[in-house]
């Protein structure tokens, strides 16, 4: 729902989880449920008015465009150490990734030197080409970087166990329950590892 009137989307909205916030000045405010973008120009009269975002209000929780701007301004960053980190894969493989990942490292930065979602893509792909031990190594990687994402413990239990590994796969899947309990295909499969070793 798209209006250049507030009172309008109240009217329209007033049994939903709606969240409506008042600006002092005039603008366009484009209600979705839980969401809601305050612009600064009106898009019904010109299109660019889209562009125009002064704020968002997702989940109760109210961004300025200052704060949405630090937002895109880190995933930009993040982009361009997760592209490096990627070409470094590409051009030297899991060897040269642990290189700088290491010299990454060494250098004191605080922040991750890739995102974990691109790495896990191309490990998948790797995999699915038959180089499993490249796609181990991402993985490896992966969960090594980002021990807090249950996808890279998960992907790294599932080559683990296809290589034969089932102690490695056994503690993987095990981490992978720790972060996301109730996983269901995890707590299968290390149901079937345990009762493996028995």
């Amino acid at each position: 729902m798209c209006s250049t009137r507030p009172a309008a989307i109240r009217e329209r909205i007033s049994n939903s989880n709606a969240l409506l916030v008042r600006k002092p000045s005039p603008g366009t405010y484009i209600h979705l449920p839980s969401f809601l973008m305050l612009l600064g120009a009106n898009p019904l009269s010109d299109i660019g008015g889209v562009r125009s975002v002064v704020g968002i209000v997702s989940r109760g929780r109210y961004y300025s465009g200052t704060d949405l701007a630090g937002m895109l301004a880190s995933v930009e960053e993040a982009n361009e150490r997760t592209g490096a980190f990627v070409e470094e894969v590409m051009t030297g493989g899991a060897e040269a990734a642990r290189r700088y990942i290491e010299s990454w490292r060494d250098s004191g930065r605080t922040e991750r030197p890739f995102e974990s979602m691109p790495v896990l893509f191309l490990g998948y792909a790797l995999g699915r080409q038959g180089d499993l031990q490249g796609a181990l190594g991402l993985f490896r990687l992966a969960a090594d970087v980002h021990p807090d994402d249950y996808l890279a413990a998960y992907m790294l239990a599932g080559v683990l166990l296809v290589t034969g590994d089932h102690d490695g796969a056994r503690e993987a899947y095990e981490r992978v329950l720790e972060i996301r309990p109730g996983h269901p295909e995890a707590e299968r499969l290390l149901s079937s590892l345990r009762e493996r070793a028995r």
